[in-house]
């Protein structure tokens, strides 16, 4: 099974994004929260772990992850430690712009499905400890 954690039910998606998230399994939707932009640092936390404990309780093989930023970082970070593969969707973009007699300007945007990327931790470069305590000066 493969949750999508978005505000982008799957009857709305495009076959091929359908057939793409096929590969993990049936489509389960899981509507992403709306997050008060007024929200602190506690209630994040406390809608985190609401959403991770049911997620872990569905067992996914893989989980869509879009949605308000600071909750979806803390969303991918503790999924990607329990070794879930993260998901999010990678598309073109057509926007068309065109004014309307009364000088309004009406901009519309197509989204056409390539492909789902996976999140991944950066790599950290090894240093040498010496490197990292080196200080060079600014002229």
């Amino acid at each position: 099974m493969i949750i999508n954690l978005s505000n982008h039910p799957h009857k709305n998606w495009q076959e091929k994004q359908i057939r793409a998230a096929n590969a993990y399994g049936e489509i389960i939707d899981l509507p992403f929260p709306q997050i008060s932009p007024y929200a602190d640092e506690e209630e994040l936390e406390l809608i985190a772990s609401q959403l991770l404990q049911k997620i872990r309780e569905m067992k996914p093989n893989a989980v869509i992850v879009m949605g308000e930023f600071s909750l979806s970082f803390m969303i991918v970070d503790a999924l990607l430690d329990d070794g879930i593969p993260i998901l999010t969707s990678a598309s073109s973009r057509v926007v068309n712009e065109n004014k309307a007699e009364d000088g309004t300007v009406v901009k519309t945007a197509h989204f056409d499905f390539v492909l789902f990327r996976q999140y991944k931790r950066l790599k950290k470069k090894e240093t040498g400890s010496q490197a990292a305590d080196t200080v060079i000066p600014q002229s």
